[in-house]
């Protein structure tokens, strides 16, 4: 089963990795030959990459986190996801973190992503169907629980893609 996991980050940070794709050069500077290799080959030929990261205290979430996991990204202080993206590759590498975002420190985790979508999917409905507390927020990366995934998303959708599809109101305008 594909895990859900769900990103706020800084806005900054979002633009610089998720809106914007990180240019090839800047990633083969810092990543090992077959890391390099490896991430080419995943994406295809590709000459820019998406990615985002953890700091080592979510290696928990890191360690689980496996290709084709679902990642939805929130900006800080906002009540949207605002962008969707399935999980290609992952490295731990401190000098492209530091390379790449500017806010914050000890970006190391680094997870690359691939069909980036932009979404608009509201906080508050989005934790009313996942039955969290009204007035919860994601702090730092979180994996969303196997069993509320099963009772709340898979219990009456074919799939996550077709529940945050339906969330999405990007999709109804």
């Amino acid at each position: 089963m594909r895990n859900l996991f769900l990103a706020p980050g800084s806005k900054e940070n979002i633009e610089d990795s998720i809106k914007r794709p990180v240019p090839l050069h800047i990633l083969k500077k810092h990543l090992s030959l077959s890391s390099f290799d490896r991430l080419q080959r995943e994406a295809q030929g590709e000459e820019e990459f998406n990615c985002f990261a953890m700091k080592s205290g979510s290696q928990s979430y890191f360690e689980v986190m496996k290709p084709t996991d679902i990642v939805l990204f929130k900006p800080n202080n906002t009540s949207q996801f605002q962008y969707k993206g399935i999980v290609m590759y992952k490295v731990n590498c401190r000098g492209l973190g530091r390379e790449i975002w500017k806010v914050g420190e000890n970006w190391e985790l680094i997870y690359f992503l691939k069909d980036i979508k932009r979404i608009n999917i509201n906080l508050s409905l989005f934790v009313k169907e996942l039955g969290y507390s009204e007035n919860w927020v994601p702090q730092g990366i979180i994996r969303v629980d196997e069993q509320r995934v099963r009772a709340k998303i898979l219990s009456r959708h074919k799939n996550i893609a077709a529940f945050l599809s339906d969330l999405d109101q990007l999709d109804k305008e």
